[in-house]
């Protein structure tokens, strides 16, 4: 004689476990997505308190995104993010200790093999316009009161930096 034993589950066993495995599925689906601003406070050390609403994203091409963020210090930081990872970060200048006409940085981003890239805060409320390596290929946006700067196209090194008044006079130059 063979003995079948047949076992079902309750079914409020069965809706928990059905329950259970939409909860799973929805949670999988709809977690929140790392923001540029989260992938930057884990990936770098920033002694002070970054200022989520000073966060600014320009996009430079298909591939590079370049953020700025503002920490509550009065530094300002640029960063690109390439697959939901860090690429490239730095300071670029503190607001509250501006003694140069020009603060910039270059960077080298992971997404492209085709060399370095300008971002700079001009200062001085004279400069109109700047080239970078006598090329004019900078475009210009506000970030909290001074204009932002930065390259559509990658520079060489040395880096020379020109300023221009209004009026198209050079007024700095770096070298």
């Amino acid at each position: 004689m063979s003995n079948n034993v047949r076992t079902s589950l309750s079914p409020a066993m069965s809706l928990t476990i059905i329950a259970s495995i939409l909860l799973l599925i929805f949670a999988i689906l709809f977690r929140p997505q790392p923001t540029a601003l989260s992938i930057f406070e884990k990936g770098t050390y920033h002694p002070y308190p970054l200022m989520e609403e000073s966060v600014k994203s320009i996009n430079i091409d298909e591939k590079i995104n370049l953020n700025l963020v503002t920490d509550t210090s009065g530094n300002i930081y640029f960063y690109t993010i390439y697959n939901e990872q860090l690429s490239n970060y730095g300071l670029i200048a503190n607001i509250n200790d501006l003694e140069e006409e020009i603060y910039w940085n270059i960077y080298t981003d992971r997404t492209s093999s085709s060399g370095r890239w300008f971002v700079g805060i001009i200062t001085n409320k004279d400069i109109e316009t700047i080239s970078v390596n006598n090329q004019n290929n900078i475009q210009y946006v506000n970030y909290n009161g001074y204009t932002l700067s930065y390259s559509t196209e990658p520079v060489e090194e040395p880096v020379v930096i020109k300023g221009f008044s209004n009026e198209n006079n050079l007024i700095y130059e770096n070298h």
